[in-house]
């Protein structure tokens, strides 16, 4: 099942820092 995680950017750009993050906690797929 596919799993879609939306990241709203803030003027600090903490969205591409979040989206690192949570890829660390979800297992890789193939």
């Amino acid at each position: 099942k596919a799993v879609y995680i939306y990241f709203n950017n803030d003027a600090e750009a903490f969205a591409v820092r979040n989206a690192i993050t949570i890829g660390d906690y979800l297992p890789a797929t193939v």
